[in-house]
């Protein structure tokens, strides 16, 4: 194994042995095994141990052992201990998701400040099948089938082309310590249960069943490369970059040969299932306004184009303005001073009102259904959902819509589009507030 492992790392130009190299270590059999190949291959390397403090004291006797370990082999160790569950909490993610997070942002703060070239992972051929068999139930394209790369940026996993029986008996072969995690013994997590017993089941099927999938995986990791490029020169004439997100060209879509894989190459970074993506795409011909959503991203189908925005909390949260209040900072910047001159200025983000008429407190709140007001101008009312179908705001644009609304619950002002005529300033006014929205 030795032999191949030195082979494989030369023949695919992973890392050269000048290379400055963090090896991340849980001192289980995987990372254990590629530490001690990297040693006799003659590769310097540092270590990198977290401590997830999710185990009790074996979460502690890992960290030992791999301090132990590295002391012993005169390796430079940096280790780290996370409040993990704090963490899960705080952020709303699983323990999976939270450790990688967190480990992830201690590789490469360690990168940075070390001067490090490539960060070495243990991912070995079975954590390849796994990974290709849960994208393969989730749904997730070609991007998802093609499995893990071997080199990514600054990542390198240099066990890829082993499995897992190949690496124990290695360890078993050249008396290897290792520690195993007992939670990896439970079948509660889907890659566990993968592993522990649908796999098994299918080697039975094709004892070569690894190795049959790792073929698969290069053809689709080739078939991949080759669908990223012939779709990169039509991305460009399809999207059009904004400040928090993009817009999709309908037209540039339904003109491509193959429309739904076109959209799905699209709209796969930003993590759009692919049964979502379907959906989308059906709706392309449908009325604007429908929302759909990924974990980080949010797209609406407008009249022609598809906007996708980072999904954030666009609602405002009421807030109260007294009489002597001169300047607010949320939900918006507004700066509000008494004046005595009333200058026509062509800017909608100032708004000169009747300071007489205004009953305090005023209240600075989000546009709601049903909301109306008299625009500037006229005498009847007007509906606020009307007026943004003529002002051709979409969806998440009406959502930062805020309205500035008199103690009788009257709108003053819809901020930075429209004055309400019962507030304007005339003949008869003898008092006058300017308010300006500072963007």
């Amino acid at each position: 194994m030795l032999k191949a492992f030195a082979s494989h790392i030369e023949h695919k130009d992973l890392f050269k042995k000048n290379d400055a190299l963090l090896v991340a270590v849980s001192g289980g059999v995987d990372s254990m095994v590629m530490c001690d190949l990297l040693l006799k291959a003659g590769h310097k390397f540092s270590v990198a141990h977290c401590n997830f403090k999710l185990r009790g004291d074996e979460s502690d006797s890992d960290e030992q052992f791999v301090e132990d370990y590295c002391s012993k082999n005169k390796l430079t160790l940096y280790k780290r201990s996370f409040d993990t569950l704090t963490y899960v909490d705080s952020n709303k993610l699983s323990i999976q998701m939270a450790a990688r997070e967190l480990r992830y942002a201690f590789f490469n703060e360690l990168m940075k400040e070390q001067l490090l070239t490539y960060l070495l992972t243990a991912h070995h051929l079975s954590d390849n099948v796994e990974t290709f068999l849960i994208n393969l139930v989730r749904g997730s394209g070609i991007a998802g089938l093609k499995g893990i790369s071997e080199k990514r940026k600054k990542i390198v996993r240099p066990l890829l082309p082993f499995t897992k029986e190949e690496i124990l008996a290695y360890a078993k072969e050249n008396s290897i310590s290792y520690k195993t995690d007992k939670s990896n013994l439970e079948d509660s997590y889907l890659r566990n249960d993968l592993r522990l017993n649908i796999i098994p089941k299918l080697k039975e099927l094709n004892p070569s069943f690894e190795r049959t999938i790792s073929k698969e995986l290069g053809l689709l990791q080739q078939y991949n490369t080759i669908i990223t490029y012939h779709f990169a020169k039509e991305k460009e004439k399809a999207i059009s970059k904004t400040d928090s997100g993009i817009k999709i060209h309908i037209e540039k879509i339904k003109e491509n040969k193959t429309p739904e894989l076109f959209l799905f190459e699209i709209l796969k970074e930003y993590n759009f299932h692919p049964d979502v993506i379907t959906d989308i795409y059906e709706s392309l011909d449908g009325i604007p306004g429908k929302l759909f959503y990924s974990d980080n991203f949010e797209l609406i189908k407008d009249r022609t184009e598809l906007v996708i925005n980072a999904h954030l909390d666009r609602s405002i949260e009421p807030i109260v303005i007294e009489k002597e209040t001169q300047e607010i900072l949320s939900p918006i910047h507004l700066k509000i001073k008494p004046t005595t001159e009333f200058v026509k200025e062509n800017n909608k983000a100032i708004a000169y009102v009747d300071h007489s008429k205004l009953k305090y407190p005023l209240t600075v709140r989000g546009w709601q259904n049903g909301d109306k007001f008299k625009p500037l101008g006229m005498t009847g009312f007007k509906k606020l959902s009307d007026l943004f179908v003529d002002l051709k705001l979409n969806a998440f644009d009406k959502n930062k819509v805020a309205i500035l609304e008199n103690g009788d619950k009257e709108i003053i002002w819809v901020v930075n589009h429209r004055l309400d005529d019962r507030y304007k300033i005339s003949e008869n006014t003898n008092a006058i507030l300017r308010i300006e929205l500072v963007e």
